[in-house]
Order: structure tokens, then sequence, then C-alpha cells
């Protein structure tokens, strides 16, 4: 667990990582709504749901909590990438407002992947070395 508190890059990518968990949580919602397909729905429900817990975990100094948040970030930056196209044509919007979902799970993920080394002496102590 570090012992200082978070740094402003530490609490930009957890906040980051929660407001994207909320977006997918509300994403999610709108999809069950709508009759979308229930694996997206339950998905989006799901990921909506761990993030946020997640990114708090991530900021008390949990590693493992950390690379999973970037781990479902980056799938659903990836999703969200490919997906834009279909985005815009669903609601009506530009290519570059259906990009800025992608491209704040890039930032997030960016950010979140510079604090590796804070990080380090938790990996020491699940596996037993001191």
């Amino acid at each position: 667990m570090p012992s200082q508190p978070p740094t402003t890059t530490s609490l930009i990518g957890h906040i980051l990582a929660a407001l994207i968990g909320a977006g997918a949580l509300v994403a999610g919602v709108e999809a069950g709504v709508h009759d979308l397909p229930s694996v997206m729905t339950a998905t989006l429900l799901v990921c909506g749901a761990l993030l946020p817990v997640l990114a708090w975990m991530s900021v008390k100094g949990s590693r493992a909590s950390w690379s999973f948040t970037i781990a479902i970030i980056t799938v659903l930056g990836l999703i969200t990438l490919f997906g834009a196209p279909k985005v815009r044509t669903l609601l009506d919007v530009g290519l570059p407002v259906a990009a800025l979902i992608p491209i704040t799970c890039i930032v997030a993920v960016t950010v979140l992947s510079t604090l590796g080394t804070s990080y380090q002496g938790d990996a020491a102590r699940s596996t037993g070395s001191r």
C-alpha cells in the first residue's frame, strides 16, 4: 500500500476511471431500456459497477485493482474505438464527438500506466518476499 498520499496524476487517472465506469453504467441502463443485445447490456453494467470500486481500491494501494482497472479500460477503449462509426450513426453526432469516449479511455490508461512504480512494494508483499 503506498505510504504517501495520492499524487495529482494518480487522482486524475483514478477519477477518469470512475467516470468511465459511471458512463458505462448509464450506457448499460440505456442499452437495457432500448432492447439492445443483452450481452452488451450486461457487460456495460458489470464494467460500470466495477470500475469505480476498482479505482477506489487502486487509490488505496491495491496493485491487483490497478492492473484490472487498466485492463477493463483498455478493452472498453478498443471496443469504443472500433464502434465509434456505429455510435456516430446511432446518436447522429459527428465522428469527433463519438471518438471522445475512446480518447478518454486512452488518456486514462496512459495516466494509470505511469503509476506502476508506486505499486512495486505491493507485489513484493503478495509473493511473500521481503
